[in-house]
């Protein structure tokens, strides 16, 4: 695998004690592009040259509210921790998204480890809805395995009707998501070091959920003129 630098918290903080883990970061916002699973059977047919590259990505704003603005201040604060850590090392410089003026977040997982770093992988099958036609299990072998760390969860947060009980999670098919929906991502940040030498900063996925498929990119941007989206995204998913 690539020399990689990764952002790692302890167990227990406040304790400064127990096992340091890689760090999680949750987002939520509105999908404004995605290059989701199913890769479905066409007439191009995809090559083994591209297994390195082939993914899965989805795109997701604030529009315009001040949580997205906060969220990508303090990645250019990790950013600037990056920095620090590799100290001569080239940094590529990281910018946020936009989607129709609005600052945005992107996540992406690859669906394959390749050449020597599948070396002494552990493959796993693909997920359910992520692979019908397989079209990806024919590209595996010969150098190409589907691992953990290339599995993205699908789920979708089901509202309880009491207040008092917690939301429950059930796994969705990818086909599913949409642009416009209301999600929440889980996504890793590390340093990557390129062929050239130098380092990017890439945001890996891990999990996407579905909180709300009712309002279209469209209606929202018509909700947020109107001054109600911060309304629907503060009282009902506590943004």
């Amino acid at each position: 695998m690539p020399r990689t630098h990764r952002i790692v918290v302890l167990d227990d903080v406040p304790e400064r004690k127990g096992f340091y883990h890689e760090a999680l970061f949750r987002l939520q916002g509105v999908i404004y592009e995605r290059e989701l699973p199913p890769l479905k059977e066409t007439r191009t047919r995809i090559r083994l040259s591209d297994a390195p590259y082939l993914r899965q990505h989805v795109g997701i704003t604030g529009l315009g509210l001040a949580y997205m603005t906060d969220a990508v201040d303090n990645i250019h604060r990790l950013y600037a921790k990056f920095e620090r850590t590799l100290q001569s090392q080239d940094l590529h410089p990281w910018a946020a998204d936009q989607s129709s003026g609005y600052n945005g977040i992107s996540a992406n997982c690859r669906y394959f480890t390749v050449g020597k770093n599948a070396s002494g992988r552990q493959p796993i099958p693909f997920q359910d809805g992520v692979d019908p036609d397989g079209v990806l299990r024919r590209m595996l072998g010969n150098g190409i395995v589907h691992t953990e760390e290339n599995t993205v969860l699908y789920m979708k947060a089901n509202k309880p009707d009491l207040p008092n009980l917690k939301w429950r999670y059930q796994d969705i098919n990818p086909a599913n998501f949409s642009i416009g929906d209301i999600v929440e991502i889980q996504f890793t940040i590390m340093a990557v070091r390129q062929k050239q030498g130098d380092y990017k900063i890439i945001f890996v996925l891990k999990s996407l959920t579905l909180l709300d498929d009712s309002i279209s990119l469209v209606s929202a941007l018509k909700i947020l003129r109107q001054g109600m989206l911060k309304l629907i995204l503060h009282g009902v998913y506590g943004w």
